[in-house]
């Protein structure tokens, strides 16, 4: 499982995860108006899967 932030259209974005292979199985609920808040919603989803992934930018 990986973890990834996506800009869904000008200045909205998104996380989401992924499976093993690659197919997207969740995407965040809300939008966030910029890449570091879509960041710090999906770290904090992140820290209660041990075994996920980030993706790193």
């Amino acid at each position: 499982m990986e973890f990834f932030v996506a800009e869904d259209a000008p200045g909205v974005f998104s996380w989401g995860l992924k499976d093993a292979e690659g197919k997207v199985v969740a995407r965040s609920a809300n939008t966030f108006s910029d890449r570091e808040a879509a960041t710090a919603a999906m770290v904090s989803v992140a820290g209660g899967m041990p075994g996920a992934a980030v993706e790193e930018e």
